[in-house]
């Protein structure tokens, strides 16, 4: 990621998208490229890929709750608000497991982190790496 550590909007950002993805501290591009070389691989390219999205469209506009598509529905507020209430009546009648609800409420916490970040520019989850270990 392209995290300004010294920000305390981008680091809690980053921890929130560790937390609910339950991923690992995530390093910044220098940190993977300097593993790379450490573990004695040359990189041959190193590129966020996102930049590259087809169409123009941000990596992250899926993940939004922007439009009224049948895809997106569920990530606005109104198909939120539907979704969680299905899923408490569901749990009352133990046609989901308890506990789905608050399934729900941390995927959301992680797309709307996931989107604020990607918004900022201080994420991508696209970022290629190309090495060889050298004979």
């Amino acid at each position: 990621p392209l995290v300004n550590r010294k920000d305390p909007e981008h680091r809690e950002l980053k921890k929130s998208i560790e937390r609910t993805n339950a991923l690992p501290e995530l390093g910044s591009f220098a940190d993977v490229c300097d593993s790379l070389e450490a573990a004695g691989f040359e990189i041959l390219d190193a590129q966020d890929r996102a930049a590259d999205a087809e169409f123009g469209v941000p990596w992250h506009r899926p993940l939004e709750g922007s439009s009224l598509s049948p895809k997106r529905f569920p990530r606005t507020a109104l198909g939120r608000r539907l979704t969680s209430v299905a899923l408490r009546f569901l749990e009352r009648l133990s046609a989901v497991p308890n506990g789905s609800t608050e399934v729900q409420n941390i995927l959301n916490i992680a797309a709307d982190s996931l989107v604020a970040a990607g918004r900022k520019g201080i994420m991508t989850p696209m970022h290629h790496h190309l090495a060889r270990k050298p004979n």
